[in-house]
């Protein structure tokens, strides 16, 4: 609605929100070059797109498959072309990607995380689709197609191979969507065990009713922890499938290359001089045989629990409010350093909210205003689990200059005068 009311021309004299600076690499090793973010960004937007609102249009709009994915893969030609002209090129950056060192069946034959993702991608970028249009040159055109309006009017030679494509694209999605995050289930069920480590069996099924959970939940700690096991022993599995794809998406945006969840070799030899069969070893400049064979055990072990913490992690940022919530409510005391750690990231890095909501929700604000307020400027995102609009330093310029800064979640003046404590509401009537 507010879309259909303010023109962009409107929202951009309006509305302007201060970009944040990215921190700057440090290791190539442990950060994803400019070409490699193009590629994951593509990636996570063929999962579940970024701008939530543009997912909910389409939702709305009972959008098919195909046309959605189209629609998705408009903001990634540059990625498309990468691909299209190398796809040897997702199988490296695959190879990157933090995945877990766990076994899962495919047809009847044993594989892993890894390798089944880059059997998805070679059957969508080294298909007769893909070489055909490669062949052809057609590649320009079919990045002009995913961002046209309307393709329907292509003529047939051009419109199937570009709807082959898509479809391939779709398949290969929700092959991996289901596949993968019912395998990463497996590793939630880890997680809850060194977790939660209470004597008693999980719950079979959470109570059907809100209260028979909380007469659970008020038997003592037991009783929660075994709430708490239950909710990770079963949640990615039984989610719903477009919440799969908000965290898969979610997953591989948040992933950093492998190499940087490896823990130096100062850091897995303090671990390992304070386990008690360990006594004794590691205690001179040069290691041993025995040494350098526990160390690269070790290595391997906390890499790998470090990924499978991370992977939580990220599809806990794309997970739903409730399991959100659950999660940061957990006693630091009781979690594992890593998974302290994963929360932590979780709560001070959700996803903002889109900037195409945030630009017209502000705009309304000033339409609303009737010409009181003229400009408003959004200094800095806090993500989408504070309450009200989660946006920090808002600049009013009212009737030309600037009166101070608001944060929206409360509307209180932050202005060092008679005024603190008021409302936005009071300060401002008759404004």
């Amino acid at each position: 609605e507010m879309e259909e009311k303010l023109n962009a021309e409107q929202i951009d004299a309006t509305v302007m929100i201060k970009k944040e600076e990215e921190a700057p690499v440090e290791d190539e090793e442990k950060n994803w070059d400019a070409d490699e973010s193009k590629l994951i960004n593509m990636i996570a937007d063929i999962f579940f797109d970024a701008d939530t609102m543009s997912a909910d249009r389409l939702t709305d709009a009972h959008t098919d498959d195909e046309e959605s994915m189209r629609k998705r893969l408009a903001k990634h030609g540059d990625a498309f072309k990468m691909v299209v002209e190398d796809p040897k090129i997702m199988d490296k950056l695959v190879d990157r990607l933090p995945l877990p060192d766990i076994k899962m069946m495919i047809g009847g034959r044993r594989t892993n995380i890894k390798d089944f993702m880059k059997e998805c991608f070679v059957s969508v970028f080294e298909s007769d689709e893909i070489k055909r249009i490669k062949s052809w040159h057609m590649t320009g055109m079919v990045v002009a197609a995913f961002g046209a309006p309307d393709i329907s009017f292509l003529p047939q030679i051009a419109l199937e191979p570009i709807k082959d494509v898509l479809r391939s694209i779709t398949k290969a999605m929700k092959d991996m969507v289901n596949k993968v995050t019912d395998k990463l289930q497996d590793v939630a069920k880890e997680i809850a065990d060194d977790t939660f480590t209470e004597n008693q069996d999980p719950l079979v099924a959470a109570p059907d009713t809100l209260e028979g959970m909380l007469d659970q939940l008020t038997r003592g700690g037991a009783a929660q922890s075994r709430f708490n096991k239950n909710i990770m022993y079963n949640y990615f599995k039984d989610a719903s499938f477009m919440d799969k794809r908000s965290m898969m998406a979610s997953m591989v945006r948040n992933a950093k290359p492998e190499a940087s969840y490896v823990p130096s070799d100062a850091e897995l030899i303090d671990d390992l001089k304070q386990q008690p069969e360990n006594r004794g070893l590691f205690r001179s400049g040069y290691l041993t045989y025995g040494e350098r064979s526990k160390l690269q055990t070790y290595r391997h072990k906390k890499t790998q629990s470090n990924v499978c913490v991370s992977l939580l992690g990220g599809m806990l940022k794309g997970a739903g409010p409730l399991m959100q919530k659950m999660v940061q409510g957990l006693p630091a005391s009781i979690l594992p350093k890593e998974m302290v750690d994963a929360i932590q990231d979780m709560k001070s890095n959700l996803n903002p909210i889109s900037e195409n909501i945030v630009k017209l929700k502000m705009a309304s604000i000033v339409a609303a205003s009737g010409d009181a307020i003229s400009r408003i400027e959004v200094e800095k995102s806090l993500g989408i689990h504070r309450p009200g609009f989660s946006l920090h330093g808002l600049r009013k310029e009212v009737s030309g200059r600037k009166e101070g800064c608001y944060k929206a979640a409360s509307f209180r003046c932050e202005k060092p005068h008679a005024a603190r404590g008021k409302t936005y509401e009071e300060i401002c009537q008759g404004c």
